[in-house]
């Protein structure tokens, strides 16, 4: 996963009985909730929008409360926060690539080397 500097981590939970679950993003909570009982075949699904003060490789985790089976209480995960990416035309690219790029608004412009 990538950040620029924000995005968006997904869960899909299945649980019995309506589970509490906890988000983290190095160590501190960002969000959290409950979801209702759910199967394999249809999952309960969270979409939390997060963003990142910090810069380079964030770990996160997702926790669920704890149940007689604790080594499925927590995966963790790791996503890469930067700035996005800059692009440049040189001359030779021709009209069709800077107005394309153009549209995405991050083009930078340049001159052809000679």
């Amino acid at each position: 996963m990538r950040w620029t500097p924000s995005g968006a981590v997904t869960l899909g939970i299945t649980a019995p009985d309506s589970a509490a679950w906890r988000l983290t993003l190095d160590g501190r909570t960002v969000a959290r909730g409950t979801v209702p009982p759910a199967t394999l075949d249809a999952p309960s699904r969270v979409t939390s929008r997060l963003a990142s003060a910090s810069t380079g490789w964030v770990r996160g985790s997702v926790e669920l409360e704890a149940d007689a089976l604790r080594a499925d209480d927590t995966r963790w995960f790791a996503v890469r926060v930067a700035s996005p990416p800059t692009v440049s035309v040189r001359n030779e690219g021709g009209p069709f690539l800077g107005a394309a790029l153009s549209t995405s608004g991050r083009r930078k412009a340049s001159r052809a080397w000679t």
